[in-house]
């Protein structure tokens, strides 16, 4: 049995408290959250934007009012947040495979290749349209700009494509969270 599922569990037992352990235990549950989130170590996830911290904040905000609300409520809250989830996500996905570029650099003196992923513009900058026009192809660009995704799309276009990104992941994690919360609560009657 999960730690969640054995506090789920024991927070039954406490009679006329049952609600001010609810309570206490969403709490605590959203502040370390925000806490994890705005403090602790950020290396596992590839973006550090705002819209994430803005995401948990959402949840932690949604779990604390689910705490409030009756039972036919929640199921209404868990099937429309899974399909903002599932639906996010499919999204999400096709954005990812749409605006996401591998960038290889050449063997360095070890023979070693750096590859990491860039969020690509729409709009390409007007050397690499050239370049594009001549057949030159968009690998070859990226390494003659040095590696330097801005010298290669616009960078407004660059950030347009990260906040749609963002904005559709957003989605996946409230969405899909706070409706499977809220299903877990309505299941815990």
């Amino acid at each position: 049995m999960t730690p969640g599922a054995l506090l789920l569990e024991a927070s039954k037992n406490f009679g006329p408290f049952t609600s001010a352990v609810d309570l206490a235990t969403s709490a605590v549950a959203a502040a370390a959250s925000l806490i994890a989130t705005l403090w602790g170590k950020r290396s596992w996830h590839p973006q550090q934007g705002v819209l994430e911290k803005v995401s948990v904040l959402a949840v932690a905000i949604g779990m604390l009012l689910l705490s409030h609300v009756p039972t036919s409520g929640r199921i209404a809250v868990a099937v429309v947040g899974v399909i903002i989830g599932i639906l996010g996500g499919i999204r999400y996905a096709g954005l990812v495979e749409k605006y996401r570029f591998q960038i290889e650099t050449s063997p360095d003196r070890h023979q070693k290749t750096r590859t990491w992923y860039v969020v690509i513009g729409d709009v390409l900058t007007a050397d690499a349209q050239t370049q594009t026009q001549k057949g030159v192809d968009l690998s070859d660009i990226v390494k003659n700009a040095g590696y330097d995704p801005d010298r290669v799309w616009d960078r407004r276009s660059r950030g347009r494509n990260t906040f749609q990104l963002q904005r559709w992941y957003m989605g996946v994690v409230i969405g899909g969270t706070i409706g499977l919360a809220s299903a877990a609560m309505a299941a815990r009657v």
